[in-house]
């Protein structure tokens, strides 16, 4: 049952590791460690309070309510290092969709998996066309390339 929550917040957490292993090497572990204090400080807060009134549960929307420091480490780094969340946002919502959404009985639960079949479907397609839009070479042109117009005889062996 918690399970979701917990692959919830290692995926989530997945995005932003490497802003922070780029923290530590410009040098600004004070960013990166900011980040991760409010993380469990909202962790700590957020069990206490919500773990008594739902259980188990509790915790896994915790540890959820606990990924929004990891905007301090987005926001920590220049303008040029930052992963560009606006391409992996999409993935990130559908696939925690999907996570949390196995939590749930009703049979509707299975559409939460249109989402990340669109994005596969939306990235499959631009990969064809963007194929598609290079030029393939021609055969003959390639074997030609191999061949010598004028072929010079050897005379090493008798030709």
């Amino acid at each position: 049952m918690i399970l979701p929550f917990v692959a919830a917040g290692a995926l989530i957490n997945s995005v932003f590791v490497l802003e922070a292993s780029a923290l530590f090497v410009e040098g600004r572990q004070w960013v990166v460690t900011r980040s991760y204090l409010w993380h469990v400080i909202i962790l700590v807060v957020g069990t206490a309070i919500l773990v008594p009134s739902l259980g188990i549960v509790g915790y896994g929307w915790a540890e959820l309510v606990a990924c929004i420091p990891y905007v301090i480490l987005h926001r920590g780094l220049q303008p040029g290092m930052r992963i560009s969340l606006g391409a992996t946002m999409p993935w990130l919502a559908a696939f925690v969709a999907v996570l949390l959404g196995s939590l749930s009985t009703s049979p509707m639960r299975w559409l939460l998996w249109l989402p990340p079949a669109f994005l596969v479907w939306w990235e499959m397609h631009h990969w064809l066309v963007q194929r598609s839009r290079t030029q393939v070479p021609d055969r003959t042109q390639a074997q030609s390339n191999w061949v010598s117009p004028n072929p010079c005889q050897s005379n090493a062996t008798g030709d």
